[in-house]
């Protein structure tokens, strides 16, 4: 009797099933793609899992950091994701070139950032910056890449308040963001490549002959105090980083340590749990030959030599004081080992009086990171 029904039924059985199962599907699939992924990057999550669930699940994922300048959202839509290969994600705040990019785009309000070495997109993701509180409102926002010389639009920005948003698909340079461009023509703006090199010889030309024609009673006084300051104050004059220029085609070497050897004679001292981050022989890096640019300093090689050896960084960057702190290397920060302890670098042998990322470097330069536990004792 019931083989029966079902035959006689079986259309209709049929359908119910496929509707059923639709249905079901309609509504496993909302509770997947409904759940949006959000995680802080700050709190050092695992990044490439975060992604690979968005991946997975189709979901959308939201990625929220912050640095010393200001905070900033990764954003993939629902679906957007390419794949799921290990990336870093860090947006680092830049200070360097400001003025003059600022003159050359005769711009208002001009901040800028870069990202990790180590970045990879997996998609088009969007970007967004928030609570820039400078951004001109009544100007288009631009953004501008710089690769080696060259600084060229690559896009405008949507700007809602003080946030600005923009699709990321360029990882490479400094990017730079301008606003309140007065009664400029935007489009000339979006067309023109600038040149960082010719703007800042200009600059240096122009100061040179002003300085040349007001100093000229004293020029030979000054010129007989000159030669009589030793080569090693020539080499630790400090460099206003608006007027370093790096000759990216003229590559040099120098040498890069970083190490924490005073920590094993004070291990007593040494905040708990921070005995992981100090090597048994005390050298966290190198000593090692490594490559820099003609015209970079000490901050740019140590914080590329880092990032690319995994080893962690903390710093400031370069802030509106132009000079780069370093707050922490390897997990290790001022005061973790001592109240009189904290990270000081020195160029063949001497500890410069100032910034690091005011130290442009020479060829064969020898640089060392040491962390000083008690006051004198890298003497």
């Amino acid at each position: 009797m019931k083989l029966k029904f079902f035959k006689k039924n079986f259309k209709y059985i049929f359908i119910a099933f496929v509707l059923i199962a639709v249905a079901l599907y309609q509504i496993t699939t909302l509770e997947i793609t409904g759940k949006d992924i959000t995680c802080d990057l700050n709190d050092e999550p695992n990044v490439t899992a975060v992604l690979s669930k968005a991946y997975e699940n189709h979901a959308a994922v939201s990625l929220h950091g912050k640095n010393e300048n200001f905070a900033y959202q990764w954003f993939y839509d629902s679906g957007n994701l390419t794949g799921a290969a290990d990336t870093n994600l860090t947006v680092y705040p830049i200070n360097k070139n400001i003025k003059t990019v600022k003159k050359l785009l005769k711009a208002q309000y001009v901040t800028a950032f870069q990202f990790h070495d180590n970045i990879n997109l997996n998609g088009t993701p969007q970007l967004t910056l928030l609570k820039l509180n400078e951004i001109q409102q009544d100007t288009p926002v631009l953004i501008y890449q710089l690769i080696g010389h060259e600084l060229k639009f690559i896009k405008e920005a949507v700007v809602n308040n003080q946030d600005i948003a923009f699709d990321v698909n360029q990882t490479k340079g400094i990017f730079y963001i301008a606003s309140g461009f007065g009664k400029q023509d935007i489009n000339v703006l979006k067309k023109e490549v600038f040149s960082l090199k010719k703007a800042k010889e200009t600059v240096h030309n122009r100061e040179e002959d002003a300085d040349k024609i007001k100093t000229s009673a004293a020029a030979s006084d000054e010129q007989k105090k000159k030669t009589t300051k030793s080569k090693t104050d020539d080499e630790i004059k400090p460099v206003d980083l608006d007027e370093q220029v790096v000759e990216e085609e003229k590559v040099l070497t120098c040498t890069l340590s970083v190490d924490c050897r005073t920590i094993l004679s004070n291990m007593a001292d040494l905040k708990h749990g921070k005995e992981v981050y100090v090597p048994k022989n005390g050298f966290i890096y190198g000593p090692r030959t490594v490559v820099f640019h003609e015209g970079e300093n000490v901050y740019d090689v140590l914080a590329r030599e880092l990032r690319a050896s995994g080893i962690a960084l903390d710093s400031n960057g370069y802030t509106q004081y132009s000079s780069a702190y370093i707050k922490g290397i390897n997990h290790l920060y001022q005061f973790d080992c001592g109240k009189s302890s904290g990270w000081l670098y020195f160029v063949n042998g001497v500890q410069p009086s100032f910034g690091c990322s005011r130290y442009v470097l020479s060829n064969g330069d020898i640089i060392q990171w040491r962390y000083s536990c008690k006051s004198g004792d890298l003497k």
